[in-house]
């Protein structure tokens, strides 16, 4: 462990940078963190109309009038093909002649945000001559979909560069096609090529694949998913496959001590089906999985003190079946992002499973093991401007009556944004895990779990809990479509071995920038933090550090 240790993350667009100091367009939003309501039980957004005609506008990343302005956006409209008009209307459940209502419009809207496609989307029943009839128009306005990142880290004697090209709007059929690679000092590397079809052969059905290499081994996966695409969505279901060679690592002071080679081909399939009004729907679904996993033997330094089983098959065969109330929703501007506009989902409800796993291990005897999870949720707005969002889960298997591997989390996020332009913000997390058939389970805190001002994975153990507390400022400054937003914050983390006890936290805090763009990060911040850790550990105190990286530290949900 090293006082001087210093790390340094970045995953910076290269062409975003580029514009900070290049556009001179501000994009004005009405005041107000909390920019509207939606309630399922707004008479006037749940009155029946039948839909006319639909028209759909799609728009570049910036308007004629800001491309003669800028040449920086017509640079960047010139990288982009706009999103065409087919895939947002593929999104449309609803068709000419059928019935439509004010809430159906809102949902729309918020279905085509969540795509990521977008900066802006407007969704807006308009009255036409025709008595009860209404037409459609929905517009929308990209965001930057060309990504190039670079990224880099130094800790201790460790130094590792990445890179990573990326379109998430390929020729504007809304397809995301994605190479990167990274290497590191130790020798390890990772090169990744993935592709993801959104409209596969035209329907609701997403197709993912994805091909790479590490020095492990080469590892590939394919998938097809039918999600729910709106709420009164009654049929989902899945198939997904891979097969991966690579190694599990166990660190000690943010160093990796020892290793286990882990080769896994994987299988699994699962249909759902829901119930009930939108507003309470129950979940039906049956799941199976099968895994074949091969593992060596474990090198490094500690490979001793750690306890390798023998190559396994597993299979898991189960149903599940869970229940959630819809409160409502709020479209907010200032939780987790910085002008773009973040729906937030009001609702409560629970998710079970229940099933079996049958394992076949090399050396052992085979076992039938009794599996099931249980998790609960509430997201709430006890209070204007007041949000709350907690989880609840726990999973577990069983043999002759003896836990063989279980894991249970919790998660309490509160935020106040009465204060404007300032919000609070809390986050309180808890996890636990153990396994006793597989390789053992662990958990790791520092600077990429959560807990700013130490190094990544630095400090190790099964238990783990953190706080965060943030005071995220709109500093109201502008400079093309990026907005700048301060951060205070102080963390505190606890990690340990079961039995141990938690001990004494581990404390730092800092200031931060945070940079929003609706038009080129869409629902992303990149983070900026300057850390200060408060607390020493077996005598050894940490220098300050800087931390570079897209999204907050912990969000709403």
């Amino acid at each position: 462990m090293s006082p001087s240790l210093v790390s340094l993350r970045a995953a910076l667009l290269v062409s975003a940078a580029a514009a900070l100091g290049a556009c001179t367009t501000v994009r004005e939003r009405p005041a107000g963190a909390v920019l509207k309501s939606t309630l399922t039980d707004d008479p006037a957004k749940l009155q029946v109309w039948t839909l006319g005609a639909i028209e759909v506008r799609t728009r570049d990343i910036y308007s004629p009038e800001e491309v003669e302005r800028s040449a920086l956006a017509r640079l960047l409209n010139a990288t982009h093909r706009r999103t065409r008009e087919v895939v947002v209307q593929r999104e449309l459940w609803i068709g000419p002649g059928q019935p439509i209502r004010g809430v159906d419009a809102e949902e729309l809207e918020r279905n085509l945000r969540a795509t990521g496609l977008f900066a802006e989307v407007r969704a807006t029943l308009h009255p036409t001559e025709q008595e009860g009839v209404v037409d459609l128009l929905v517009e929308t306005e990209d965001r930057l979909s060309l990504a190039i990142g670079a990224s880099g880290s130094v800790v201790g004697a460790v130094s590792s560069l990445g890179t990573t090209v990326s379109e998430s709007n390929l020729l504007g059929y809304g397809d995301r096609a994605t190479i990167g690679y990274s290497e590191n000092s130790d020798g390890e590397f990772r090169g990744v090529l993935s592709y993801r079809d959104r409209h596969f052969l035209g329907s609701w059905v997403t197709a993912s694949a994805q091909v790479g290499r590490t020095e492990e081994g080469d590892f590939a996966s394919l998938g097809l998913e039918r999600p729910f695409k709106y709420l009164s969505d009654d049929d989902s279901w899945r198939v997904n496959a891979g097969t991966s060679n690579s190694a599990i690592d166990y660190y000690e002071a943010g160093a990796s001590v020892a290793e286990v080679p882990q080769s896994r081909d994987s299988f699994e399939t699962a249909v759902f089906r829901r119930y009930g009004p939108a507003e309470r729907r129950w979940t039906l679904g049956l799941r199976a999985r099968h895994d074949a996993i091969g593992v060596g033997s474990a090198r490094g330094p500690a490979a001793a003190t750690i306890d390798v089983p023998g190559d396994a098959d597993t299979t898991f065969a189960g149903f599940s079946f869970g229940h959630r109330r819809l409160l409502g929703f709020r479209k907010v501007e200032a939780l987790d992002t910085l002008g773009y506009i973040q729906d937030l989902s009001l609702s409560a409800g629970f998710d079970a499973l229940i099933g079996a796993t049958y394992r076949v291990e090399e050396g052992e005897s085979d076992a039938l093991q009794p599996t099931f999870s249980l998790g609960s949720h509430v997201a709430l707005e006890p209070f204007i401007d007041t949000f709350v969002a907690a989880r609840i889960d726990g999973s577990a298997r069983v043999e002759a009556g003896e836990a063989r591997g279980w894991a249970v989390g919790a998660d309490l996020t509160a935020f106040e944004l009465s204060f404007a332009p300032q919000t609070f913000a809390a986050h309180l997390a808890y996890n636990e895990a153990f396994e006793g058939d597989a390789l053992p389970v662990q958990l790791t805190l520092g600077e990429d779990q959560g807990l700013r001002g130490y190094p990544t994975r630095e400090f190790t153990g099964d238990r783990v809990l953190r706080l965060n507390f943030e005071d995220r400022i709109d500093l109201h400054a502008a400079i093309g479509t990026f907005r700048f937003g301060g951060v205070v914050f102080f963390d505190a983390g606890w990690i340990e071995d079961r039995g141990e006890g938690l001990g004494a936290p581990l404390t730092s805090t800092g200031l931060g920038l945070r940079i929003g763009s609706d038009a080129l990060f869409g629902p992303r911040v990149l983070r900026i933090d300057f850390s200060i850790p408060l607390s020493a550990f077996d005598g050894e105190r940490y220098d300050p550090l800087l931390s570079i990286s897209f999204g907050q530290v912990f969000g709403f949900e």
